[in-house]
């Protein structure tokens, strides 16, 4: 939600995205160490049945962590100046179309607004 916050309240102009893509790896490695942990369990008694809640509590955490990382590759891909208009260029082969459409679904899943920024954007290295 932090992350979030600060997309939100940057404006239009202003880019933040170098923050909100550190926000979001912290996120995602606070979620590795649970992950582990059940893990190591796990391979410690492999005989033993697995409980509902220790299958339900790494589905979460699995799911938790690839929302993240989507959340990462979409901010990595926003702080590198993502253009959407170059999925229109008529010499581009298909598996380069293929990867704009799948770096457009990271962005856009990110931060949809992005759309309506202006180019070239303005970087903010200050927090606030």
């Amino acid at each position: 939600m932090f992350c979030l916050f600060v997309l939100t309240l940057r404006g239009i102009k202003t880019r933040t995205y170098h923050w909100t893509l550190l926000l979001e790896l912290a996120c995602m490695a606070l979620w590795v160490p649970p992950v582990y942990a059940i893990a190591h369990d796990i391979v410690q008694s492999p005989d033993q049945v697995l409980a509902k809640s220790t299958t339900a509590t790494l589905a979460f955490c699995g799911i938790n962590i690839f929302f993240r990382l989507m959340n990462a590759v979409g901010n990595t891909l926003l702080l590198l100046d993502f253009k959407f208009w170059r999925h229109n260029r008529p010499y581009l082969s298909l598996p380069g179309r293929a990867a704009y459409t799948m770096a457009a679904v990271f962005v856009f899943w990110t931060y949809p607004q992005s759309l309506d920024q202006e180019y070239p954007g303005r970087y903010r290295w200050r927090f606030c």
